[in-house]
């Protein structure tokens, strides 16, 4: 027994004196800075792993990358004042809240002069595409959910419209499915759609650059997916965009994941924004 313990525990010393040059180690719980104790397959083993994951994620490097204003309409303030127009806004108008108060400079005050009015939102489309696939006696089925959504925002200062944005967005997700139908799978990509109009409305609005983080692959293989994508956060912060576009998407084409997608998704807005 203990001649099977040791080769795996000296394996995980290296890895968490690995993940310790990583980050600080004082960020790490005083349990786990002792690797004997932190790393022994016993008694509380899967919350010291929890742990280890979560400092690790919060430890993966990351680049600052600027995003120019490029306000459709442009404001003199960073202050705004959100409103539903009806129920079937309110979703909407909540995400853009959240939106606007996580961007560095801008404040949500109902009190401010500049009042943005969501209305006429669409409610959200999710077509269902299933395939199945029958292999002798097994029947495996793949649901897709394929979503839109849109909604328009009026921009009045003191009373007087000067102008419309249009925000929207598209969803998909996709699981095996032994024939219940995927709720979950509903609600996920309906909560998705808001949060990507909202995500738009806000690009559209916010008047000040801010500055992002972007997480990128430490010590990348020469000529893999990963070096592609960094090469293309690297172009963004140049401000190459469609160059960031191209790689991006080879990198996609080469091996699709969700980090990959959602990429493209924010190089696609930040391109249709950038203006010419």
């Amino acid at each position: 027994m203990g001649g099977t313990l040791r080769p795996r525990r000296i394996i995980w010393k290296r890895r968490l004196r690995q993940w310790e040059h990583r980050c600080p180690v004082d960020l790490l719980h005083p349990y786990l800075r002792r690797p004997t104790l932190a790393l022994h397959w016993g008694w509380g083993s899967w919350m010291r792993r929890l742990w280890l994951c979560i400092t690790c994620i919060a430890c993966a490097p990351k680049v600052a990358v600027q995003l120019p204003a490029s306000p459709v309409i442009p404001v003199q303030t960073a202050t705004f004042a959100v409103v539903a127009a009806n129920r079937e806004c309110r979703p909407v108008a909540d995400a853009l809240v959240d939106e606007l108060n996580e961007m560095d400079g801008i404040v949500v005050d109902p009190r401010s002069p500049v009042r943005l009015t969501v209305l006429r939102c669409g409610q959200p489309q999710l077509p269902v595409t299933v395939d199945i696939r029958i292999d002798g006696t097994r029947e495996e089925r793949r649901v897709t959910v394929e979503g839109a959504a849109h909604a328009l925002v009026s921009v009045s200062v003191d009373g007087v419209v000067q102008g419309h944005l249009l925000g929207a967005s598209r969803r998909s997700a996709g699981q095996d499915s032994p024939g219940n139908r995927p709720l979950q799978l509903f609600r996920t990509v309906e909560s998705e759609l808001v949060e990507g109009v909202a995500i738009d409305l806000a690009e559209q609005i916010r008047p000040i650059p801010i500055w992002i983080e972007r997480p990128v692959y430490a010590r990348a293989p020469a000529g893999t997916p990963r070096e592609l994508y960094n090469l293309a956060v690297e172009a963004e912060q140049l401000g190459r965009l469609a160059e960031a576009r191209r790689l991006a998407q080879s990198a996609h084409d080469r091996a699709p994941n969700e980090r990959f997608s959602a990429y493209l998704i924010e190089l696609d807005r930040r391109i249709a924004a950038d203006p010419p």
